[in-house]
């Protein structure tokens, strides 16, 4: 690491901070991590679980290309709890259900918080809005701060088709953003469940 580098872990849809955990197990010697969740349900677990902690910045607002107020989060279950969006065409959320929530322009927050020389892993979770954030940070140039992204897709819950996500992937890829695109679930939390994996057959290698 470079002297004097940040080590940052960057939650975008933090639900009720399940990654968030996970990180604080893998990534245990960084110095902060910065959680975004605009449902109000989950932002009251989030404050409940790190509140307490001086590493977690907590912000329950939405993520979005501009600063917002006031803004309609449609809900993706009865009582709101997951799989909210921004997105009233995503398929699952019922337009009638919303919450009105703030919205944060991500790109900007990047660029005035953070500099080249710090650590960024950042996880994004936040149903059928990747599309726009990683095209925003793309043009603003804010995605040269980020050294690691585990994103989940929701193409095929926005009325998406698989041709156009791709076409997505292949112009993040040409800027350098380091993803898949096949993953439809949570990005982060598979691969730190394949690395516990890992870790226990290690341990009973080492037994043996």
């Amino acid at each position: 690491m470079k002297k004097n580098r940040r080590k940052i872990f960057i939650d975008l849809g933090a639900y009720n901070g399940d990654s968030a955990e996970k990180a604080l197990e893998i990534y245990n010697d960084f110095e902060k991590f910065y959680l975004f969740e605009p449902t109000k349900n989950n932002f009251l677990i989030l404050k409940e679980k790190f509140g307490r902690d001086q590493r977690f910045l907590l912000y329950n607002s939405a993520v979005d290309i501009k600063n917002q107020e006031g803004v309609k989060l449609y809900y993706g279950d009865t009582y709101g709890e997951e799989g909210n969006s921004l997105l009233k065409e995503k398929i699952n959320c019922d337009i009638e259900k919303f919450e009105l929530v703030n919205t944060i322009n991500f790109s900007d927050f990047l660029l005035k918080n953070f500099e080249k020389k710090d650590y960024l892993v950042l996880k994004i979770d936040i149903e059928g809005k990747e599309y726009e954030i990683l095209e925003d940070m793309i043009e603003s140039g804010a995605i040269k701060l980020i050294n690691k992204i585990y994103c989940e897709w929701h193409f095929n819950r926005i009325n998406m088709t698989i041709e156009e996500h791709r076409t997505y992937i292949k112009k993040f890829k040409k800027n350098n953003i380091k993803v898949v695109g096949n993953n439809k679930k949570d990005e982060f939390l598979l691969q730190a469940f394949k690395r516990d994996i890992f870790i226990k057959k290690l341990k009973g290698w080492l037994r043996n």
